[in-house]
């Protein structure tokens, strides 16, 4: 989860006002124990090191807005994964991550063994490799639009509601 990185800048701090070293290895050992802890529950769960099953899906969720196939090989298992549409018509990352009616995430036909997050991030790391600057851009400007004064919303994320309290479990 990008949540961890929270440790780099609370470590820089640290670091800046000088504190003991023994003190920022309490810092870091405060962070990243519960981690690993979790991580290694995971793996013993689930097979594999993680905090979460779903890092390819995001990554790809996070590409496909922008991914342009035409510009790298890309595997037959995988080619259901581009799109023809328009950058600019494709829906926004919400939907390529859980609308099983939309993204073409949920028509991959997987091997035996395969999980659709591997493949998925395996077709996100094609698409950062051959379109990096694209990346760079798309996590930039997010990360730009997460320290904003003002949050409105962009045409093209989630709706608000779905951040809010709810009384009863929302369909989006």
């Amino acid at each position: 989860s990008s949540a961890i990185l929270a440790i780099a800048p609370a470590l820089l701090c640290l670091l800046f006002l000088r504190v003991r070293w023994q003190v920022v290895v309490a810092m870091a050992a405060a962070f990243l124990l519960p981690v690993i802890a979790y991580a290694s529950w995971f793996n013993s769960k689930h097979g594999f090191y993680a905090v979460n099953g779903f890092g390819g899906q995001f990554l790809y969720a996070r590409v496909a807005p922008f991914a342009d196939c035409g510009e790298f090989d890309v595997p037959e298992q995988q080619r259901v994964l581009c799109e023809s549409t328009p950058p600019d018509a494709r829906p926004p990352i919400d939907a390529y991550m859980w609308d099983n009616a939309v993204s073409p995430l949920y028509d991959l036909e997987l091997e035996e063994g395969q999980r659709r997050p591997a493949v998925a991030g395996s077709f996100a790391r094609r698409v950062i490799l051959h379109q990096p600057l694209d990346y760079a851009e798309a996590v930039f400007s997010d990360f730009l639009y997460g320290f904003s004064p003002t949050h409105s919303r962009r045409p093209r994320d989630p709706p608000l509601t779905q951040w809010q309290f709810q009384r009863d479990f929302p369909v989006f």
